[in-house]
């Protein structure tokens, strides 16, 4: 409601204000903890908007569904930093750091190759045992739900079909009968929401260029890419509606956790063109568009 200084008044309609809140809490490991061996899976949850990207201490970290998990995070002995940054795409920034203290790795050692993916997502699962017991059997929980579901006496192999967050819990026991538990999540992708990534920074900044956003259209391009076409965006400028509306929706080619390909075709003078432009993830986990 409005009041002016004759005492008129006048109630206009509601208005809904958007605001991108950031967000971002390490959930594990807990401050202060000891971790035993060199490396550390940190996970966490974090609210941010569409196309942002954590790391933690330099490894870039998967997202899904408000998660994220930062695989193999390098540690050492003495009592150091984990930090998380969260980063929108218009380089906005949030961190979040714990202190954490390394100890001398276990007896027994768990390992798996990739621990993120799309889906099927095959995975190869190591033991590393550091003792003089061999291993006499390898207990594996594939899903997490407390359930054995097979056992090996090695090295396995899994193959994830569904996408979806799986606590993979493996139980060796050695002969002397020490036992050695580790749970390893498993983050398997749905290719078709990764490509629903990847054609929304498209279209984001097509829709940008359009509306002479020039600044906004270069927040989607990785910095080198930044400097080779924004010049080109400025000399285009009249032409950019026409030139956007003749190309074709981009067609995957290959998607990868670290690479999207795609294939946009345009008609010029009479002739069918066909152009590859390139998704990748930069160090700060945020997909930008690097080539086209």
């Amino acid at each position: 409601m409005a009041i002016d200084n004759l005492g008129a008044s006048t109630t206009s309609a509601s208005v809904s204000i958007l605001v991108n809140a950031l967000g971002l809490t390490i959930t594990s490991p807990n401050e202060g903890a000891t971790i035993a061996g060199d490396h550390v899976t940190v996970n966490g949850r974090f609210l941010a908007p569409l196309h942002s990207g954590i790391s933690v201490n330099g490894v870039v970290a998967t997202l899904v569904d408000g998660d994220f998990y930062a695989y193999d995070v390098p540690i050492a002995t003495e009592t150091q930093t984990l930090t998380a940054t969260l980063t929108t795409l218009n380089g906005q920034t949030v961190s979040q750091s714990i202190s954490v203290t390394g100890a001398p790795a276990p007896g027994v050692l768990i390992h798996a190759e990739p621990q993120s993916g799309l889906s099927p997502l095959k995975v190869d699962f190591s033991i590393t045992n550091n003792t003089s017991s061999p291993v006499q059997k390898v207990e594996v929980d594939w899903d997490g739900n407390g359930t054995i579901d097979f056992t090996a006496s090695a090295d396995f192999s899994l193959t994830y079909s569904t996408p979806w967050t799986y606590r993979t819990a493996v139980k060796v026991t050695l002969e002397d009968c020490s036992v050695f538990t580790q749970s390893l999540p498993i983050v398997v992708q749905d290719p078709d929401q990764v490509d629903q990534i990847f054609q929304s920074l498209w279209s984001g900044m097509n829709s940008a260029l359009i509306a002479g956003d020039k600044m906004t259209a270069l927040n989607y391009l990785s910095p080198p890419t930044r400097a080779k076409y924004g010049p080109v965006f400025d000399t285009l400028a009249p032409d950019l509606p026409q030139i956007f509306a003749s190309c074709s929706i981009p067609r995957s080619a290959v998607i990868s956790p670290e690479m999207g390909e795609y294939v946009i075709n345009r008609t010029i003078d009479g002739v069918n063109q066909v152009f590859f432009i390139y998704f990748l993830r930069g160090e700060d986990g945020v997909w930008r568009l690097d080539s086209m």
